[in-house]
């Protein structure tokens, strides 16, 4: 591996990293707002709609953070390549 190699893969994590971290301090957020919210659907129209977007943004948080997590396994496993 030549050291331009060694940089973008380096840069590649870090990214993968940032992103990781925002999408828990997102998730935590979501799950702290969920957890303040009544149980059941909510009383009002604005409270259930509100619960919904809630629900639903956390599913796509749970899900980015995986793949983000696959990514980072990803460029793991290629620097043990290229370091054999």
């Amino acid at each position: 591996a030549t050291a331009d190699s060694f940089a973008t893969w380096s840069s590649h994590v870090a990214s993968a990293e940032a992103r990781l971290m925002a999408l828990s301090q997102e998730r935590d957020q979501l799950e702290g707002e969920l957890s303040r919210m009544p149980e059941g659907s909510g009383r009002t129209i604005e409270q259930r709609r509100k619960k919904a977007n809630a629900e639903k943004r956390l599913d796509e948080v749970l899900k980015a953070s995986s793949a983000a997590r696959h990514q980072l396994k990803a460029a793991n496993r290629n620097l043990g390549h290229a370091a054999v």
